[in-house]
């Protein structure tokens, strides 16, 4: 478990196309959804078009990218990155670029929640970013630029040390694998959401 929480503390950096990207963060993950973009669900093959958008917004801060995003020169500039990418083997590019999200999104740690109360209805990421906010004393730029990772770490650690999950160890022998994995498959499908 400690590794994993390392990892999301401190990740290693990529570069694709010769573009550095950040740390795939929780501000990412909801552009990713309001632009439609096909990387966390899986819905559809990505495009170039949906490359290069995903690289523009994974290169930025997450207010840089709104920012970027609703520039009325939005064509122009995604023109200077496709000349900045230039030819590439998209299923190649796209395969890294999937490689970079896994390395991010994977770096949680398993949890178990009591059967006992009502789930929250609203979007995971609203529910990560308020609770950072009012429980962690974040900033909302510092909640939604955080790594992705790191920002379900100090969560889930909130609401285990308040009592309300149970952090799972994945080396102990004494939780049931398939009780873990299908506590993590519920949480992924809730991160593509999918209802749990």
């Amino acid at each position: 478990m400690d590794a994993a929480f390392y990892r999301a503390a401190l990740p290693e950096p990529f570069t694709i196309c010769k573009v550095t990207l950040r740390p795939f963060s929780l501000g990412h993950a909801i552009l990713f959804k309001r632009c439609g973009l096909p990387f966390l669900d899986n819905s559809d093959e990505p495009t170039k078009s949906d490359f290069i958008n995903a690289l523009i917004l994974c290169a930025c801060r997450y207010e840089e990218a709104v920012e970027v995003f609703q520039d009325p020169n939005f064509y122009k500039t995604l023109k200077r990155w496709i000349k900045r990418v230039g030819t590439i083997n998209l299923e190649e590019k796209v395969n890294l670029f999937y490689d970079y999200l896994k390395y991010h999104l994977d770096n949680v740690p398993l949890f178990a929640r009591p059967e006992h109360g009502a789930p929250v209805e609203a979007p995971f990421e609203q529910v990560i970013k308020v609770t950072l906010m009012s429980k962690c004393n974040r900033t909302e730029s510092e909640a939604l630029n955080m790594p992705y990772s790191l920002a379900v770490w100090d969560f889930l650690t909130f609401k285990a040390i308040d009592n309300q999950i149970q952090l799972l160890d994945r080396g102990n022998e004494a939780i049931r694998r398939e009780d873990a994995d299908k506590f993590h498959e519920k949480w992924k499908a809730r991160i593509n959401g999918r209802p749990s």
